[in-house]
Order: structure tokens, then sequence, then C-alpha cells
């Protein structure tokens, strides 16, 4: 009995609601000290009432009279009122008295019957109270349920057309992603084969431009070595005509002395001709002594020698002027050779063939370096692309991961929920603790799945962008190719022109070369035969002949 008083009537730590519907508030008995402790204080809860008072007010008096009395064996009895006063007083020092028999089996009788009719009172008690909290437990069971059933049938369709919604949006932008792979692959093959083509082509024009520059400037060494060749071959030429012009300079000057001291001689004949009628006269006399015949026939021999003479004369006279005249020529032409060699060579000189071909090897060099820029270039390009694959493999499993979760969320004809990596069904009449965190968990799940749908959209969309910058690069690369191409396709067209140039200057430099040799070679036979003709002409000297002239006797004229 005392253990189930106890049991019943001790407060529960922290002042819980009993079954009678107050509170107790207080500690229980300590009996290792051997005195009652403070009766616990009771406050009355919403359902106390009266008769839970008197019974709970009984069982306290009952349990302090059992604690104060029968705490020790063959203790007092709590039958009188002085029970209490004497049990102190004799634990206090006094002398016990003890009791008689009869009187402690009729108190704990009595007390038996007392605490049985409590107990059997409490447990009505607690039958009924325990009945009552079943059925507010099911009322407000049926109420969350209710309210449940509702919240689910209003909430039931915006969560499918929402979860229909992200299916939807998932999958367009699964198709959008295949549709961005696909693009991307064949933007790789076609930037790969652009690749190789671009490199063929520009190797392949490099091979052919190195060629062209390396045939300009053999063809260039060889027209120099040629040029060169001509102007030593020239020059000697001219040192020689020099020569035969100070030479024929110095024969014309010997003919024109001769000329004048002929000229000097012809006028003494003249002023001696004033004495020819005297010498007639003599002649005459001299005839007439048998010495005219030969005197006429000397003095005929003496005119004829003087017409001959005259006449080589003339004819020396107009070959000079002749010779003058091709002499003349020879200068004009030999002066406009030197013009023409002289141009030839500032033209050789001044050309710069040198810097040209430095600025051709510049222009090698930068396309060179042009070309690494481009291959670098190619290469961030394929870095990047690589990245992007990267990128697009992370984002097709996020998308295989949404999908899954996608299916998983409306693959099925009865919504369910995942929680601890188990799948529950939604049942409409469940309404355990369990289903209330499965709906809970599920509305997570959706919100983490459109949270996931959100923060998806705007890498889709900085994806899109960064395929549109991608493609914005590789149009710039191949508009900069183009370029690249016509300018190549123009320092060709130059190079070519140059090298036709030079091909033409170098082919009039060899028909010049042919005509001026062969009109070197005529001029040079015309003049090997004047000299021929002229060291063929007699002595034009102005001695006097050696013709024996016969003394006629003018001393004795004279005498006479």
């Amino acid at each position: 009995m005392e253990r189930n008083t106890n049991v019943f009537l001790s407060p529960t730590p922290g002042g819980k609601p009993d079954s009678l519907g107050g509170t107790l508030v207080g500690t229980g008995t300590s009996r290792t000290e051997g005195r009652s402790a403070t009766p616990p204080r009771f406050r009355a809860g919403p359902g106390w009432d009266a008769s839970s008072a008197l019974t709970l007010g009984v069982g306290s008096r009952l349990r302090n009279s059992l604690e104060s009395g029968l705490s020790t064996p063959g203790g007092p009895s709590a039958a009188s009122p002085g029970a209490g006063s004497t049990m102190r007083s004799m634990s206090s020092g006094g002398s016990r008295q003890p009791l008689r028999p009869g009187v402690e089996n009729m108190m704990l009788q009595a007390t038996k019957r007392q605490m049985d009719a409590v107990e059997e009172k409490f447990s009505s008690q607690l039958a009924r109270a325990m009945a009552n909290s079943d059925r507010v437990r099911e009322a407000a069971i049926q109420r969350l349920e209710d309210k449940v059933n509702m919240t689910q049938g209003l909430h039931q369709p915006r969560l499918d057309r929402r979860v229909a919604e992200l299916v939807g949006n998932f999958k367009g932008l699964s198709e959008e992603m295949q549709q961005m792979i696909r693009r991307i692959d064949n933007m790789d093959s076609r930037n790969r084969e652009w690749r190789s083509h671009v490199e063929d082509e520009l190797m392949g024009r490099h091979t052919e431009l190195e060629q062209m520059i390396q045939k300009a400037s053999s063809k260039a060494n060889v027209a120099q070595a040629s040029i060169e060749d001509v102007q030593s071959r020239l020059s000697t030429r001219m040192q020689r005509l020099e020569l035969e012009m100070s030479e024929r300079a110095a024969h014309f000057e010997e003919t024109g002395d001769a000329l004048n001291l002929l000229h000097g001689r012809c006028e003494a004949l003249e002023a001696n001709a004033g004495s020819w009628p005297n010498r007639s006269k003599e002649i005459l006399v001299h005839s007439a002594r048998g010495e005219v015949p030969d005197l006429s026939n000397q003095i005929g021999d003496v005119k004829t020698m003087v017409d001959r003479q005259l006449a080589e004369m003339h004819d020396v006279q107009i070959r000079t002027e002749t010779q003058e005249q091709g002499v003349q020529i020879l200068r004009t032409r030999v002066e406009g050779i030197d013009e023409k060699f002289r141009r030839l060579a500032e033209r050789v000189t001044t050309s710069d063939w040198e810097g040209r071909f430095e600025t051709m090897k510049l222009h090698l060099h930068e396309e060179a370096r042009i070309k690494s820029e481009h291959v670098e270039q190619l290469d961030v390009i394929s870095k990047r692309l690589e990245m992007q694959e990267q990128a697009y493999e992370e984002m097709r499993q996020l998308h295989g991961h949404i999908m899954q979760v996608s299916s998983q969320v409306s693959g099925e004809a009865t919504p369910g929920y995942q929680v601890g990596g188990s799948w529950h069904v939604c049942d409409a009449t469940s309404s355990s603790p369990v289903d209330r965190e499965a709906s809970r968990g599920l509305d997570l799940n959706v919100g983490v799945v459109a949270g996931d749908a959100l923060d998806v959209r705007p890498d889709a969309c900085g994806l899109g962008n960064r395929v549109a910058a991608l493609e914005e690069t590789l149009r710039t690369h191949q508009a900069e190719y183009r370029v690249y191409a016509a300018n190549a396709v123009e320092f060709q067209n130059e190079c070519r022109e140059s090298v036709g140039k030079l091909q033409t200057q170098s082919l009039l430099a060899s028909v010049r070369q042919g005509l001026d040799e062969r009109d070197r070679s005529t001029n040079v036979r015309r003049w090997d035969r004047g000299l021929r003709d002229v060291t063929a002409e007699p002595d034009f000297s102005l001695d006097p002949p050696d013709v024996p002239v016969q003394s006629y006797g003018l001393a004795s004229f004279s005498d006479e």
C-alpha cells in the first residue's frame, strides 16, 4: 500500500499534471532522515473538482500518517489526535511507550480499507480521464486529418501544375543543352578542319613565297652579275675608244698642220706667179734657142702634178669632213651609251634591292609571327572548348540528376516522398507524424528542385551567352584570316609584279646590250674600213717632190 500510494500520489518532477487535473508542486518524502518532509503543495488545474480535492486531501493525510507513524516497526498509531505529538516527544528523547497489538491491527485494517477505497476511486477517475484524453486526441487527430485533406485538396493541383511546369522546363532545357552540345561538337569539328586547312594553306603559301623570293634573289644576283660584267666590258671598250679617239685626234692635228703648210706653199706659189711673164719671155728666148720644148714639158708635168695634188686635197677635205661627222655621230652615240649606263647604274644603286629583300624578310617574319599568334589563339580556343565540354558534362550530369528527381516526382500516379533514403506514398487517410514529416519533406524537395531549376536557368543563359561569344570570336578570327589571306594574295601579286619587272628589265638590258654590241661592231667595222682607207692614201706631206728640175741658165740670161 505504501508503494501504491507513493506511485499514485507522488508528484512528478517539474510539476507535471496528474490524472485528476491538478498539479502537485513539491518534493517527495525523504525516508533516510527519519522525519516527515514538507507536504506537497497542490495547484488546481483546469479539470479540478471537489471530489478530486477530497480524494487528494484524504490521500495526503493518510500518507502523512503512514510516514510519521509507520516508518519504524512498532510505531505509534495515528488514530488518536495525540499520536503524532507522542511520537515526536518520544523521538526527541522521551521514553517510548509500547502500544497494544490490537490497536495497531485495527489501525492497519482501517487504513487498508481506506486505501482500497481510495485506490478504487482513483482507478475509476484515472480510467475516465484516460477515456476523455483519448476522445480529445481522436478529435484533434480528426481535425488535423480534415485540415491536411483540405490543404492537400487545395494545393495538390497547384503542386501538380508546378511539377508539370518544372518537368516541361527541364525537358526544354535538356533539348536546348543537347542542341548546344551538338552545335559545339559540330563547331569543334569545323574548327579542327578549318585549323588544318588554314595551316596547310599557310604552309603552302609560305613555301611558294619562299621559293619565289629565292628565285627572285637568284635572278637579281644573276642580273647584277650580268650588269657588272656588261659594265666592265663597256668600261674597257670606252677606254679603247678613248685611246683610239686620242690617236685620231693626234692624226687629225697632224693633218691640219700639213694642210696649213700646203696652204702656205700655195700662197707662196701664187706670190711667185707675178714673175712668170718674165720667165715666159726667157722661156721664149730659150725656146728660140731650142730649150722651150723641154720647159713646156716640165711645166705640163708640174701642172699635172698640181692638179692631181689639188684633187687629192679636195678628196682629203671631203673625207675629213665625213670623218668629223662620223666622229660626231660616234660621240653622240657614246654619250647616249654613257647616259644609259649611268641611268642603269643609278637604278641599280638606287633601287635598294637589299632593302627590298629585307622588307620581304620582315614581311615573312611578320606573317610567321601572325601565324604563331593564330596558332596560340587556336590553342586557347581549343582549351576553352575543352573547358566548355567539361562544363557541359557537368551540366549533363546535373540535368540527369534533375530529370531523375523530376521523374521520381511525376513518374507515379500516386504522389510520394523520400525520407531517409526510402520512398513513401502519400495517403489521404494517413495522418501519422511520419506522413506529416514526409509531406514537409516533399515540400522541401519540391522547393529544392524549383530552386535548382531557377539556379540552372541562369547557368543555361550564361552558357548560351558564352557560346554566342565563342561564335563571335570564331567569326572575328575568320574575318582576320580573310584579311590575312587578302594581304598574302596582295603580297604575292606584288612579288610577282616585282619579279616580272626584274625579268623585263633584265630582258631589256640583254636586248639593249645586244643592240649596242651590234651597233658597236658595225661602227668598229666602219672605223676599221675608214682607217684602212686612210692608211691606203698617199702621203700628204708637203715636202717638195723629188722632181729633177734642169737649170735653164738664168744666170746667162741675166748676163746677156
